[in-house]
C-alpha cells in the first residue's frame, strides 16, 4: 500500500497491464452531530475534455455508466474497469458533493478526514491510500481525484480541489447544461435496489447557474429538438439593494432619472442582420422574421416585469448569432452604481445567469451576451460584459457592419 499527497500522479496500469478491475472506496469522519447527506459521482470526459452527454455522470440516481465500465455499488464504493472505458473517454473525475450543502450551511471543512483507497477490485488488495486533507475554503463539492489516459496507459491524480460554487459550477467548467427532467429522474439501473437508504429521491440543484467570467459559456437545453421561448430578462439593484424588489429600470440613480433600455443585434443564417429595440420602434416579431420581439418600452421603470426580450427557440436553425446588449438613452452613465443581472430563462434547462460588472463609466452601451448557433446543432450562450460608447462602436466591435442614424422614439 502507498499513501498519496496532493498533487502526486501515479501510474496505473504502466508496471501492471493486468489491472483493469479498480474499485474506489471511500472513508471520512466528520467533526459534528449532524447528518450530512455526502455523494460519491464519477464524471466521464470526453476527447475535448467535455461533457456532452448526461450518461457521462454516474451517481446516486444513475448508478451504472451506459456499458457498465462505471458503477457506484454503495455509498460509499465506486467500481471502474479500465479496459471497457469508451475510447472517447480520456478522463473520469472523482467527485464527493454534499448534498442541499448550502440550505443546511455545511461542507468539508466540517470534516476531520476524507480518504480515498484505490484497490484492485479482484483480489481487494490496497494498492494506494489518498489522505485529502481537510481544508476547502468551505466547499460543497470536491475534485478527489481524475482517472485519465496517458500515452495509452492509464494514470491517477490526486486532486482534492474545492469548487467554488458547487457542483453546478463544476459541470459548467466542462461545458454541461442538462435537461432537468431527464437528468434527475430516478435511474431503473440501480445497482442494489436492497440498498434503501441509498436509493434517494434526493435531487442536484441546478436550477441557475451563472456565467461568472467573461468569455464563459454554455449550451441552451435541447427538448425534443426544439428550445421552445427563450425570455431574456434584465433586472437591477440600486446600490446593491438585493432587497429592492422593482421593475426593470426603476430610478436607475438615486440623483438622475435614467431611461435604460434592453436590445439586440440580430444576424440570421442567409445573411440579414438586423437591431430589434425601443429606439426606432423596432421591436421585432416573435413568429415572422427576425424570430425576436420586445415585449415593451418601460420608459419609467415602474414595470414590475420590466422589459424583455422573447426569442423563437423553434426557429433556432435559423439564427446564426445575437447579441444581447442594454443601452442608456436618456441620463448619466454610472454602471458602477447598478447591480445588473441578465436572467436567460428555458423552457426545461437551468436559468443562465450573468451579471454586468467590469464597469466601464462614461460608456452609454452594455454588450450583455452573445447567443450562436453551434456545430451541435443548438444555441450557445456567451457572457461579454463589455461597454461601449454606443451602437455604432458597439457594431464594428463584433463585425456587424451596418449603416446607423440617429433615431429618437
Amino acid at each position: 500500500m502507498n499513501t498519496l499527497i496532493r498533487g502526486q500522479k501515479i501510474d496505473l496500469t504502466k508496471n501492471n497491464p493486468s489491472l483493469s478491475n479498480i474499485s474506489i472506496d471511500f472513508e471520512w469522519f466528520i467533526n459534528s452531530t449532524e447528518n450530512f447527506d455526502t455523494n460519491i459521482m464519477a464524471i466521464s470526459l470526453d476527447s475535448s475534455g467535455k461533457i456532452s452527454d448526461k450518461n457521462q455522470i454516474v451517481y446516486y440516481n444513475q448508478k451504472k455508466s451506459s456499458n457498465n465500465s462505471i458503477s457506484i455499488s454503495t455509498e460509499k464504493k465506486m467500481k471502474l474497469t479500465l479496459h471497457d472505458l469508451p475510447i472517447t473517454t480520456n478522463k473520469v473525475l472523482i467527485v464527493l458533493d454534499i448534498y442541499e450543502a448550502i440550505n443546511k450551511k455545511q461542507n468539508f471543512n466540517q470534516f476531520k478526514e476524507i480518504f480515498a483507497i484505490i484497490k484492485n477490485d479482484l483480489t481487494n488488495s490496497e494498492l494506494y491510500r489518498y489522505n485529502l486533507e481537510v481544508d476547502f475554503n468551505k466547499n460543497s463539492t470536491l475534485v478527489v481525484g481524475e482517472i485519465y489516459r496517458h500515452n495509452g496507459e492509464w494514470k491517477f491524480s490526486a486532486v482534492g480541489r474545492g469548487v467554488n460554487g458547487g457542483l453546478g459550477n463544476l459541470l459548467l467548467q466542462y461545458g454541461f447544461a442538462m435537461n432537468q427532467k431527464d437528468f434527475l429522474k430516478t435511474s431503473n439501473n440501480d445497482v442494489n435496489n436492497n440498498q434503501s437508504t441509498y436509493n434517494k429521491n434526493s435531487k442536484i440543484s441546478l436550477s441557475k447557474i451563472e456565467l461568472k467570467k467573461s468569455g464563459d459559456s454554455i449550451d441552451l437545453s435541447k427538448v425534443d429538438d426544439k428550445l421552445g421561448k427563450l425570455n431574456v430578462n434584465l433586472n437591477w439593484n440600486q446600490n446593491g439593494n438585493s432587497n429592492v424588489n422593482k421593475g426593470f429600470f426603476s430610478s436607475l440613480f438615486s440623483s438622475t432619472s435614467v431611461d435604460l433600455d434592453l436590445g439586440c443585434l440580430y444576424e440570421l443564417n442567409d445573411g440579414e442582420k438586423g437591431v430589434v429595440q425601443a429606439l426606432g420602434n423596432m421591436f421585432g416579431s416573435f413568429n415572422n422574421r427576425p424570430y425576436i420581439k420586445l415585449d415593451q418600452d418601460d420608459r419609467s421603470g415602474n414595470s414590475l416585469n420590466g422589459e424583455n426580450l422573447n426569442i423563437n427557440g423553434k426557429e433556432y436553425s435559423k439564427f446564426k448569432r445575437i447579441l444581447i446588449f442594454a443601452y442608456i438613452y436618456d441620463g448619466a452613465a454610472n454602471w458602477s452604481e447598478v447591480d445588473g443581472v441578465v436572467k436567460v430563462k428555458q423552457i426545461e434547462g437551468p436559468d443562465i445567469i450573468v451579471k454586468l460588472d467590469n464597469h466601464s463609466n462614461n460608456k452609454n452601451m452594455c454588450a450583455i451576451a452573445m447567443i450562436e448557433r453551434t456545430k451541435n446543432n443548438t444555441l450557445k450562450i456567451t457572457k461579454l460584459s463589455k461597454y461601449y460608447s454606443g451602437h455604432k462602436e458597439l457594431d464594428r466591435a463584433y463585425d456587424w457592419n451596418m449603416r446607423w442614424t440617429a433615431g429618437s422614439k
